[in-house]
């Protein structure tokens, strides 16, 4: 799982302080950085879902049998706000 790398579509700031969207390996991720899960996706680090609801399973981390239901954590964030895949859509 340490050597699994995908393509991951991400949202950052450039040094001229504008957001813009690029493609970069996983292994490129930092704090901060927001990006979209694809469906059927292995996620081998830790992140917070912003936006949406998904079935995980956690098995490999804590033994149990069953996959469990997660939600986004509630986000004030202006500039979390403005990536949310339904902003996205919307666009």
């Amino acid at each position: 799982m340490g050597n699994y790398e995908w393509d991951v579509t991400i949202k950052r700031y450039n040094p001229e302080g504008k957001v813009e969207e690029r493609v970069i390996q996983s292994s490129e991720l930092v704090p901060g950085d927001i990006f979209k899960i694809p469906n059927g996706c292995i996620l081998p680090w830790d992140a917070v879902m912003v936006s949406g609801e998904t079935i995980v399973n956690e098995a490999m981390l804590t033994g149990e049998s069953i996959p469990s239901i997660k939600t986004a954590v509630p986000c004030n964030d202006d500039y979390v706000q403005e990536f949310t895949i339904e902003n996205q859509v919307q666009k």
